[in-house]
């Protein structure tokens, strides 16, 4: 958020400083060109806000037994592929 602020800033500051010098400077088209960044952020946020609960909650799964430690060795000849597993 303070990144975005200062590119904000910055770039509303430099838009303002030209519109100013040239001569040009409508109140109301500058609120509306260098409002809109500030309006998309918070906007963003917004959503980002929101989007946090539509994720499902995270499920841990343990299961406690025997492992199954066998070795299966495969083969795969012929034109047509046939595989043939042995233990």
């Amino acid at each position: 958020m303070l990144s975005a602020s200062v590119l904000i800033a910055v770039t509303g500051g430099s838009g303002t400083a030209i519109l100013w010098a040239s001569g040009h400077a409508n109140p109301a088209v500058v609120a509306a060109v260098f409002g809109a960044p500030t309006a998309l952020v918070l906007a963003l946020g917004r959503l980002a806000r929101r989007t946090r609960g539509v994720l499902p909650d995270q499920h841990h799964h343990h299961y406690a037994g025997p492992v199954d430690q066998r070795t299966v060795t495969s083969k795969t000849t012929g034109l047509i592929a046939k595989t043939t597993n042995q233990q």
